[in-house]
């Protein structure tokens, strides 16, 4: 390990620290987007990857929510050049950990003693870290246990962080419909939430009770009674990881993990009203004809009407019914201007529906980036689309989803699948109460 790469000792908190490493990541990520156009302009393709060495380094060490948005800029496709996504991919489960003296008093102030007097076992040495904690082995009760710990102060660089975003909203939003102040607070509910592990604990065995019956799924246990604000423990979910699946499962096997990722997103939204909305390769490990889901800090919950508004606006694209869409799409809010031309809007979102259009669809990276060009970079309605702030975790499952599934090159019936659920009752998921102390 380089000295870049040591434990991180304590999180920069300040407005002065993290607004100047976040001008500092700004202008980063400014130039990179500056010389991929100028690239792109000449036909160049971008081999140079000290910027993105650069961007991961800064975001690993401000951790938080700047850390989380370098974790979905990983893997999106048609965002950042290649080479820049392949340094940040190591963001997902590799960032740096605290060191092991903080960990420490993290679970000295949990539980009032040390690991070795709550644990049979206690790994120092995290497997696994990432934006907001870092996830260590341990036994308890002899079983193998997963203990996240959240590394300390991350809960106060997000109103830092979120109030350097809604400034910045202010103006990027100022000739567009969109309300950008209003997305930014959801995106900042969500993430305090984020910060309280024992509702994440809830969450998970929330999503556990739903698809108990779903054999294909694994939702690991959780061990409520030792479950703290800063302190998540369940059961240890073996399996390859995305990166290792991705290289070594054969075809077959990929293209039914990747049904199984599509139909897990698309039950859990429209039977049971909630969704994880942080679909990043590091949340799922692959075992034999099943997959593990893993954290669920970032929840988001629809009421019934919104679902309903949902199933019609997805359901008049199924039935190619035009005047049935129109009057969804502008129910559900998305149109912000008289000017808003619905037949174009018609035209692109056909595209983002074609792998439920589409008998036997295969996802491919190319289809992932060209839906991001299609509707969120070349589409002339975006001066006059409105996002109501409850879109803004879906349009991140949607991207996030639709990438990993172009990784696999996931091919199924996913036309199948969704028309089950669309069609389906809807079953709304039960309000869950915080587990442990």
């Amino acid at each position: 390990m380089s000295d870049d790469r040591k434990p991180v000792k304590s999180l920069a908190k300040g407005w002065a620290s993290r607004t100047f490493s976040s001008a500092k990541v700004a202008a980063s990520f400014g130039r990179v987007a500056a010389k991929q156009a100028l690239n792109q302009a000449r036909n160049i393709l971008d081999e140079d990857d000290e910027s993105g060495d650069f961007l991961a380094d800064r975001l690993d060490e401000m951790k938080g929510l700047a850390l989380k948005m370098g974790q979905s800029a990983s893997f999106m496709d048609g965002g950042l050049p290649p080479k820049i996504r392949e340094k940040l991919a190591r963001l997902q489960s590799e960032a740096r950990p605290m060191e092991w003296s903080a960990a420490e008093q993290v679970l000295q102030e949990a539980y009032g003693a040390g690991p070795d007097d709550v644990f049979e076992e206690f790994e120092r040495t995290p497997f696994a870290a990432a934006s907001i904690g870092q996830v260590h082995r341990a036994r308890y009760a002899g079983r193998s246990v997963a203990v996240k710990l959240q590394y300390p102060g991350v809960s106060d660089t997000i109103g830092v962080d979120v109030g350097n975003i809604r400034k910045l909203s202010r103006f990027a939003s100022l000739f567009t419909s969109v309300d950008g102040p209003a997305m930014v607070q959801e995106l900042a509910d969500r993430l305090r939430e984020e910060c309280d592990y024992r509702l994440e604990g809830a969450n998970q065995q929330m999503f556990q009770r739903l698809f108990q019956d779903d054999r294909r799924v694994i939702i690991p246990g959780v061990e409520g009674p030792l479950c703290r604000k800063m302190v998540l423990v369940s059961d240890f979910a073996p399996g390859r990881t995305f990166q290792r699946f991705k290289e070594e499962a054969p075809q077959a096997d990929r293209n039914s993990a990747g049904v199984l990722l599509f139909e897990f997103a698309m039950r859990a939204i429209f039977r049971h009203g909630v969704y994880n909305g942080d679909p990043h390769p590091g949340n799922y490990l692959f075992g034999e004809g099943q997959v593990a889901f893993l954290d669920y800090g970032c929840v988001r919950r629809f009421d019934q009407p919104f679902i309903d508004t949902w199933k019609r606006f997805a359901r008049a694209i199924l039935d190619n019914d035009f005047a049935q869409w129109k009057e969804a799409f502008t129910a559900a809010g998305f149109v912000g201007s008289p000017k808003f031309d619905y037949e174009r809007q018609w035209h692109d979102i056909h595209h983002l529906y074609e792998p439920m259009l589409t008998p036997n669809f295969q996802f491919t990276p190319e289809y992932s980036e060209k839906s991001w060009r299609v509707l969120l970079r070349d589409s002339p309605n975006l001066l006059y689309t409105t996002m109501p702030p409850a879109w803004l975790f879906v349009n991140r499952l949607q991207w996030g989803l639709y990438t990993i599934l172009g990784h696999l090159h996931a091919q199924g019936d996913f036309r199948g699948v969704f028309r089950s659920v669309v069609d389906g009752p809807i079953e709304l998921a039960i309000p869950v109460e915080p587990v442990g102390v």
